[in-house]
């Protein structure tokens, strides 16, 4: 087995693609089916099975892709550990976000970060809870804050912010500004995140609590979207406070408040339990937690 093999393995696993993997490592396609085919004599298993023309990973190809990706994951953090030593405040810091703290929390810090540090390229990706757990076990990123605690065992966690959700309505809506109780609430036309979004997985957990079922008439991929839509008086929605203070300040948005609702939560930062963060990462996570202080 040699480094070679397994990124040729790696390549034919995520293609799934002899001739693909072949263009992109400038190597012959016959030399691919050779390397593969010692693999699987060195191991004694199948890792792909071709159906007509397509190509698929076998179940102890999967295994040995794990194990490959934390190989090349590590061979990653020695390069980046050997340019910190020599260039500690350069190079690029990779940040995900879930909807919320990517949108409303992060650019702000980041813009501050980037004032002490102009050398330093922050790299934000935005995307759903669940992906960014992704991102974390296939290293793509150095760490992220979401919404809840994650559900992979391998990503640690820690709180960092409390958020509070507010029910938002258009000003011109009936029950703008009003107290109302839940049986009220669950009759009015909701429009939510998608299934995925931690903010619409915190909503139905409560719910659920109670034996609840909200009435979603509509469903978007993001925050924006949402008060677009509730401004315009198409419905109601729950959403950070986070993301709709300006709006409420300005009169564009109202809220609806219902007291038997406890529409609390944390926003969390999440790393994989075996990353070893460069010194500058360390720093911007501390820099992260002292500015979440002032929110």
């Amino acid at each position: 087995m040699s480094l070679q093999q397994l990124r040729l393995f790696k390549a034919v696993a995520e293609y799934k693609s002899f001739s693909r993997a072949a263009n992109e490592l400038y190597i012959s396609q016959p030399a691919v089916s050779i390397h593969i085919r010692n693999l699987e004599k060195e191991y004694g298993v199948k890792l792909f099975e071709q159906l007509g023309k397509r190509i698929y990973v076998t179940e102890e190809g999967t295994i040995l892709l794990s194990y490959v990706n934390k190989i090349f994951s590590l061979l990653d953090e020695v390069k980046v550990h050997f340019q910190e030593i020599q260039e500690p405040f350069k190079g690029n810091i990779v940040i995900g976000g879930s909807n919320v703290p990517g949108t409303y929390l992060l650019p702000k810090i980041m813009g501050k970060f980037k004032e002490n540090f102009p050398e330093i390229n922050l790299i934000l990706k935005i995307a759903s809870t669940r992906n960014i757990e992704d991102l974390l076990m296939n290293n793509k990123i150095d760490f992220g804050i979401i919404g809840h605690k994650p559900t992979n065992e391998d990503i640690k966690f820690e709180p960092l912010l409390e958020d509070c959700l507010a029910i938002i309505a258009s000003p011109n809506h009936s029950l703008s500004n009003k107290a109302i109780d839940l049986e009220t609430l669950i009759k009015e036309p909701f429009v939510l995140r998608e299934t995925g979004s931690s903010t619409r997985e915190f909503i139905e957990k409560i719910m659920s609590d109670k034996n609840l079922k909200l009435n979603i008439i509509m469903e978007l991929g993001n925050t924006e979207a949402i008060k677009q839509v509730v401004n315009a008086n198409l419905g109601i929605s729950i959403i950070s406070i986070y993301a709709v203070q300006n709006e409420l300040q300005q009169g564009y948005l109202s809220e609806i408040f219902c007291h038997a609702l406890e529409l609390k939560r944390n926003f969390y930062l999440v790393y994989h339990k075996d990353k070893n963060f460069k010194k500058i990462v360390s720093i911007f996570i501390q820099f992260i937690k002292g500015a979440l202080t002032k929110f």
